[in-house]
């Protein structure tokens, strides 16, 4: 899902940002896969921008490095490489963007040899690539811990290994979700969102708007065999702020907070108001256009997609609170990357700096949250660009997402892709082949653990 996630928000990266207006302009180029840019022309849009990065220079600073990420994370840290150049003459950067399978990173990092100064990592991974690459990654204490309270919790606590007490990465986006609904379906059908507290009163509703439409609207949809994704599974998971594995360390996917989200998004299936969307991110798209879905229990990027791939639709989408469970306030953050640095790098002092620069420096607001990404330090949220009103929604969308950023923290531990794939077997088993939840998932926890333990 990631990855098709990436490739669409490139084709928007060029077009659109999250809000217009957002602070001063920067030139975008698309850059093309694995292709390189050192630099990108007429950055500095307004001079007190310009004189402002002057301010940052660091006396002393060196050297040439280069950085990997991914999609608008490379046109980002291009534009923040701009602004960090200028303030620092004797720093030359190269921005080179890669894709988030890490087929380049991956060889250099085994080999030890070409690993870049400064290169991005989702969140999921930078624990297990710590651990694996150890001793290839720069401990950042020096950056974070000062900066700890700053950081959306658990985001934060992703970058941190336990083993040895170091943070490896600092956080660049999380993924606050919210419930989007179309304004227009709910008041024909007489639903009120503010009744809407509670996912049993979210299957309520759905009920009620599936009879109001004749049965041609649902709630929302998912892949009910985990194919192309297990968002929903994760998200309703992680809302719970459940563990995947047990205090020992082995895996347990058949915990009370898993069987409890498996068994919620059963109860829609049976209720009939879930579409199964076996192409999760197109089918989405076809079924927002044909009006066959009228919420989105979603993280906030989406609304970037629908701008470009539902435009019609202005006007007629508004966000609430997503629905929770029982002793838990709703809020859930999915997905996320960090910046790590090199050990190996040649002028580490330097790359710290871009990185503190780049994620740390409120300054740089405009350039991250233009490029969709929802940063996990919080002082940005005080920055402008946050309090543009959006013209889709209607509403101040950093503004409303920042009041929902405070997730339960996740452990994704060190073979996080294992335990995924075997939670992908999981759901097609329950939703497809209508196995009991919790069996479907003792055999996943059995089946991740067996790969962990072959590994």
């Amino acid at each position: 899902m990631k990855k098709r996630i990436i490739a669409v928000l490139l084709s928007l990266a060029v077009t659109m940002s999250l809000t217009a207006g957002c602070g001063n302009k920067t030139d975008v180029k698309d850059f093309g896969a694995d292709t390189q840019t050192k630099t990108q022309e007429d950055t500095q849009t307004e001079e007190g921008n310009a004189g402002e990065s002057a301010e940052s220079s660091q006396d002393g600073l060196s050297g040439e490095m280069t950085v990997y990420a991914w999609t608008q994370m490379a046109t980002a840290l291009s534009q923040t490489a701009e602004r960090f150049m200028e303030a620092n003459p004797g720093v030359k950067i190269t921005v080179e963007q890669v894709d988030g399978s890490y087929t380049k990173l991956l060889p250099e990092l085994a080999s030890g040899q070409g690993v870049p100064d400064v290169f991005m990592v989702q969140n999921t991974d930078i624990k297990s690539f710590s651990n694996k690459y150890e001793g290839q990654l720069l401990p950042l204490n020096d950056l974070v811990e000062p900066e700890k309270d700053n950081f959306v919790a658990s985001a934060l606590s992703t970058c941190y290994n336990g083993k040895d007490g170091n943070y490896y990465g600092v956080p660049i986006d999380i993924g606050p979700c919210a419930l989007m609904y179309r304004t227009d379906i709910f008041e024909s059908a007489g639903v009120n969102v503010q009744d809407i507290i509670t996912w049993d009163d979210y299957i309520e509703a759905g009920k009620k708007i599936l009879e109001a439409t004749g049965g041609a609207t649902k709630m929302t949809g998912f892949n009910f065999n985990g194919a192309t994704s297990q968002d929903y599974m994760k998200m309703l998971f992680a809302q719970q702020g459940g563990s995947y594995y047990n205090a020992d360390g082995s895996v347990n996917l058949a915990s009370d907070e898993m069987i409890l989200a498996a068994e919620t998004l059963k109860k829609m299936i049976d209720a009939g108001i879930m579409m199964d969307f076996p192409d999760e991110w197109n089918d989405r798209i076809t079924a927002l256009n044909a009006d066959q879905i009228c919420t989105l229990p979603y993280q906030a990027w989406y609304g970037v997609v629908m701008k470009d791939s539902v435009a019609d639709q202005k006007g007629l989408w508004a966000y609430a609170p997503m629905p929770a469970f029982e002793g838990t306030n709703g809020y859930v953050c999915l997905g996320g990357s960090v910046l790590a640095v090199s050990a190996g790098s040649k002028c580490p002092e330097a790359a710290k700096e871009f990185v503190r620069f780049s994620l740390m420096d409120v300054r740089q607001a405009d350039i991250l949250y233009g490029q969709s990404q929802f940063e996990a330090y919080k002082p940005y949220y005080e920055a402008d660009c946050y309090k543009e009103v959006d013209e889709y929604f209607g509403v101040k969308v950093g503004e409303t997402f920042a009041q929902w950023t405070d997730s339960p923290e996740i452990d994704f531990g060190e073979y996080f892709t294992d335990v995924s794939s075997a939670l992908s077997t999981a759901i097609g088993e329950i939703f497809v082949n209508g196995k009991d939840a919790g069996s479907a998932l003792e055999e996943a926890s059995a089946a991740a653990q067996r790969a962990i333990d072959n590994n």
